[in-house]
């Protein structure tokens, strides 16, 4: 099994949940994808992982809002007459059963995608295309989250994480326009914009940003090959 893109959550009840996708590969296995998951109160040690949503469907990352995970699955749409994707957004009151509360509609090439929430409820999300539409959206919906605003940003943006700060959105993701970069991007989601702000010490296979808001501080985990050898690395972004 091909295991990838790991995600921790914290679950209401204070344990973590590790999130992933799954996948076997021909000639020895016959092609599958699926999405598993597991928990743990220490760390240390984990529940037997448990696969979730339908068979072909990757829940890339699970977001927790009042008692409930939300996340994003996508999948390659059958029989299309060129490779393309398309995604649904999932809900789950455990972290272990999910259902599709809606699938997304228009805007071809959905796949990697997080979600994120304010204090009024309204849940946003920065969504990766690939295919022939590689143009990164932004979204947002208010409960019950089945309709959505989308907004095109006009240029590629993968591995999408994003976080709130201050009142204003921060995403990091690989950016490719020439040769691929991780940067950290202010969100506007009235306008559609992803600006780059920052640069981070990236280039070839870079991306796959994880964020986290400590003591006033973002820290921001990635991998990059611009140093010969892929390596990951942590950089500390203070606000000024």
């Amino acid at each position: 099994m091909d295991l990838r893109d790991p995600k921790l959550s914290v679950t209401p009840d204070g344990k973590l949940m590790l999130n992933a996708g799954g996948r076997t590969w021909p000639p020895k296995y016959k092609s599958t994808l699926w999405s598993w998951v597991s928990f743990s109160e220490d760390g240390t040690n984990w529940t037997k992982p448990k696969r979730i949503t339908e068979d072909g469907i990757w829940l890339w990352r699970v977001t927790w809002y009042k008692g409930k995970a939300y996340g994003v699955g996508y999948e390659t749409v059958k029989n299309a007459p060129r490779r393309t994707y398309r995604s649904h957004l999932y809900a789950s009151p455990d972290g272990r059963s999910f259902e599709r509360v809606v699938s997304f509609e228009g805007f071809p090439g959905r796949t990697e995608a997080t979600l994120r929430f304010d204090e009024k409820g309204t849940c946003y999300c920065v969504h990766r295309r690939d295919g022939a539409s590689r143009s990164a959206l932004l979204g947002r919906s208010r409960p019950p989250y089945k309709k959505w605003e989308w907004r095109d940003t006009g240029f590629y943006f993968g591995g999408p994480d994003f976080v709130r700060y201050a009142g204003r959105w921060w995403a990091a993701g690989r950016r490719i326009v020439g040769p691929a970069v991780t940067v950290l991007a202010e969100v506007d989601f009235d306008r559609g914009t992803l600006e780059p702000v920052l640069y981070l010490p990236s280039g070839g296979d870079t991306s796959y940003p994880g964020l986290v808001l400590y003591n006033g501080e973002l820290w921001i985990s990635y991998y990059s090959s611009h140093e010969g050898k892929t390596s990951i690395y942590l950089a500390r972004v203070a606000f000024e």
